[in-house]
């Protein structure tokens, strides 16, 4: 019998010899072949077709879960959008055959991830840039990014309000500066606004999501830790927007941090007993919360770790009105907040495409950009008359990285501000975190100081002479010299040390200070022999640390033979 598969305007019709033509779906075509570049497989056809109601629509159909079982579910999820399937089974592999058999020019690529291909950025709703290669999201991401009004409506009535705001204008090229983290291979980071419930903290994250998409892009930190990751694999090259960090439960923010930070998800086993494959991401988050990092850890007994606070920057909100310094004439911070809310409901998502376009045309943007870096960190550092720790010049790098953005940004013309002002601004919001930070040693200096002032007066009266070791350990006075040599479990314990490799560093920043002797630099301990054994210690010149630190302690009952 003589059956074909004929292609018309009104769909897909099966012409039978000597029979009458039977209409088997509406209109359909096969618009490309399509394929995961990645690797190398997912091969597929891009199918567009018209339901019923007139609604066009086109998907990503692949081969393998076509042919799993003969098509039933593609042909159910056709119908399902509207699309005419003759109702008699009989017909629908027919339907299949055209599907496999047609033979179309064009190959586009398919990718699951948001990001970077080609030369050009994909989101779940939009291409950026000019590419030869035609790529397109295939992803399972729950949310597109939506749109309303334009570009230049979003300029005039959005970007503009942020003018003279430091904190706005921060939040913004955080927002323009997330999909191009990844052109500098950086790890992921989460800025956190911290201050109180009426300061307008939510109004940051009403003007970030407006980059991408309506208010609704925004998640809130009660989430879990593993729908955090989920959220974060979505939002590869973008930007994550967390509100409400009291919500949280400790132990989830601890993992939340570093996870979004590393970049890749937790390890699993699949049901064959084998790993799955691993998500990877690099994104900068937006957080905000009435408490900090110390004081949400502190719920559950802990204190942050200095990888934490590398990963997660805290900025208090400091100027005059909370978030805001100028109103732009608006009679008081509530009403400002209350416009900036409405104009953000009317102009959303049209700007990081064209951003992105011509972002997309540069071939020297790494270049450009990690120039601009060394140049606005290092003005700031001059400016401020620090000398920077490796954590602060470390700080300092990620905020000069969205000043430097925002600086493209404004050359380029998507945010309608005057030229250096991005740089301007954001130095204040970094003299903000540092201040907040305090001190001018790294975090992991700054605990053991903190703790050096407790452990040193604690200490004074439970350390014997040596000969009459205690837990903690002996003293030793050579030559007018003090010494106290402690036990490795004390050191951790007083120092207040979680894990094994944090004894080493610590020795190694006493070392530093000059306030601990060794004579096995690897280790940072200092081997003795008692009574012909060898043993080791952390050699402590208390008298050292406690002139360093003002500790207030009177050590000449040392010089009496160490009687209280």
């Amino acid at each position: 019998m003589n059956q074909t598969v004929i292609v018309k305007k009104i769909g897909l019709v099966l012409e039978q010899k000597e029979k009458t033509p039977i209409l088997i779906a509406g209109p359909t075509h096969v618009k490309a072949f399509t394929y995961d570049p990645t690797f190398m497989k997912d091969f597929g056809v891009l199918l567009q077709w018209t339901s019923r109601s007139g609604n066009a629509h086109e998907r990503v159909f692949k081969m393998k879960d076509i042919l799993a079982d003969s098509g039933k579910n593609m042909l159910q999820s056709l119908a399902d959008t509207g699309l005419f399937i003759h109702h008699k089974a009989k017909y629908w592999h027919f339907i299949l055959d055209y599907l496999m058999n047609e033979n179309p020019e064009k190959t586009v690529v398919t990718v699951e991830k948001t990001g970077w291909y080609f030369g050009q950025f994909v989101s779940p709703s939009w291409v950026a840039g000019f590419g030869e290669q035609e790529v397109m999201y295939n992803g399972d991401s729950p949310g597109q990014l939506k749109s309303n009004g334009t570009f230049l409506e979003w300029q005039d009535n959005v970007a503009t309000l942020c003018q003279d705001n430091a904190l706005m204008i921060f939040t913004l090229c955080a927002a323009f500066a997330a999909p191009l983290l990844d052109k500098l291979d950086w790890d992921s980071f989460i800025i956190h606004f911290l201050g109180s419930s009426k300061n307008g903290k939510t109004t940051l994250i009403r003007l970030s999501a407006s980059v991408y998409s309506d208010y609704q892009y925004r998640d809130t930190w009660s989430s879990t830790a593993n729908g955090l990751a989920g959220r974060a694999k979505d939002r590869n090259c973008m930007l994550v927007l967390l509100d409400e960090l009291h919500q949280a439960e400790p132990e989830d923010v601890s993992k939340v941090i570093y996870q979004i930070g590393n970049g890749v998800s937790k390890l699993r086993g699949n049901k064959d007993g084998g790993p799955r494959p691993q998500d990877y991401w690099s994104l900068i988050g937006l957080s905000t919360g009435e408490v900090s990092l110390e004081q949400k850890l502190a719920e559950a007994n802990k204190k942050p770790q200095a990888g934490q606070l590398m990963r997660f920057f805290q900025i208090p909100l400091f100027q005059t009105f909370g978030v805001f310094e100028n109103l732009h004439g608006s009679a008081s911070p509530k009403e400002f907040a209350e416009r900036i809310a409405k104009v953000t409901k009317q102009q959303f998502g049209t700007a990081l495409q064209p951003f992105l376009n011509q972002i997309s045309a540069m071939p020297d943007l790494e270049q450009t950009i990690t120039a601009q870096i060394k140049e606005i960190s290092q003005t700031w550092i001059n400016n401020l008359q620090i000398n920077p720790s490796n954590q602060v010049a470390f700080a300092a790098d990620r905020f000069s990285f969205l000043a430097a953005v925002g600086e493209l940004a404004i050359e380029l013309g998507a945010i309608p501000w005057e030229k250096g002002s991005a740089r301007f601004e954001i130095e204040k919001v970094f003299e903000a975190w540092l201040a907040n930070y305090s001190e001018e040693f790294d975090y992991e200096e700054r605990h053991i100081r903190e703790q050096l002032r407790k452990f040193l007066p604690k200490s004074q009266y439970s350390i014997k002479p040596q000969g009459a070791e205690t837990k903690i350990g002996w003293w030793k006075l050579n030559s007018n010299e003090l010494s106290w040599h402690i036990r490795r479990d004390a050191f951790k314990t007083g120092l207040k040390l979680e894990f094994d490799h944090q004894v080493i560093q610590a020795a190694m920043i006493l070392k530093k200070q000059g306030w601990l002797q060794t004579n096995e630099p690897s280790r940072g301990t200092f081997k003795s022999s008692i009574s012909g054994k060898a043993e080791r210690h952390f050699k402590l010149l208390p008298n050292q640390i406690a002139k360093d630190l003002n500790i207030n302690i009177d050590f000449s009952r040392f010089q009496q033979g160490g009687e209280a």
